[in-house]
């Protein structure tokens, strides 16, 4: 595939389309996330394309691409569900400002413990201590 042209994976895309599009709907459950992450894929395997060195089939080398990208969206899809049960703790008023803060570091920004220690002036096992009692950051 290294140094084919458009048309070239035109015809690529034509042949594992379908292929592709079925092993993602069965993953997913839904046709619009499968018709996503198809794009997603191929936009990736052309831009990868130098990099396939055909020691597997074309097909195998798509479908790892593809679940890749399926177990990084189903990771943003936890994250901002996390986040949003957070917003909706901090809105009631059932969470403090600060436990809320970190929750967000945490699920949607990807901070490191290291860091959310800092941002607080917690101590390790205070942070322990409060994460482990938070129910929304499990």
């Amino acid at each position: 595939m290294a140094g084919e042209g458009i048309g070239d994976f035109a015809t690529f895309f034509t042949t594992h389309k379908d292929a592709i599009h079925r092993f993602l709907w069965r993953l997913t459950r839904n046709s619009a996330d499968a018709d996503d992450l198809l794009q997603e894929t191929f936009i990736a395997a052309w831009r990868k394309r130098d990099h396939f060195e055909a020691r597997g089939t074309a097909a195998g080398w798509l479908r790892r691409a593809a679940f890749r990208l399926y177990l990084n969206q189903r990771t943003k899809k936890k994250r901002r569900a996390g986040l949003a049960d957070a917003r909706s703790l901090a809105r009631d008023g059932s969470v403090p400002p600060a436990q809320y803060s970190i929750t967000k570091k945490v699920w949607w920004e990807s901070w490191k413990a290291r860091s959310r220690r800092t941002m607080l002036g917690w101590s390790r096992s205070r942070r322990h201590t409060r994460i482990s009692q938070s129910s929304f950051c499990a």
